[in-house]
């Protein structure tokens, strides 16, 4: 191993891995972008149709978004009925993913994301 003090050590192990992370954080900040550029579009369907608006996609779209909403809300049973909702919202969006959007299903998913929020 190095010798050296902590610092040093410290420091060359930043110095070792800054060509990595010059590659790694751009890659990862394009991936994260087209990602909900992928999500939002699939997700628009539903945003015309007023079964998802644009808050619930901005929710959904991130993995933070959709915990920081489940910890909003006081209460087990109401955090519970949150997450019920988020699945549901997240579904319907896989259904135009997954090229499912047939009339009859998506009327059922929408109209249970509608007893949902009720």
């Amino acid at each position: 191993l190095a010798k050296g003090s902590p610092l040093q050590v410290i420091l060359y192990t930043v110095l070792k891995s800054l060509p990595f992370l010059l590659i790694f954080i751009p890659l990862l900040i394009k991936a994260v972008k087209d990602e909900r550029a992928f999500f939002q579009r699939h997700a628009q369907p539903e945003i015309e149709s007023g079964a998802l608006t644009k808050e619930d996609v901005a929710r959904l779209e991130t993995f933070t978004g959709r915990i920081k909403a489940r910890r909003s809300v006081k209460g087990h049973q109401a955090q519970a009925r949150l997450h019920h909702l988020i699945r549901a919202q997240l579904d319907l969006v896989r259904l135009h993913i997954h090229g499912m959007a047939e009339p009859e299903i998506l009327e059922a998913q929408r109209a249970f994301i509608q007893k949902l929020k009720a």
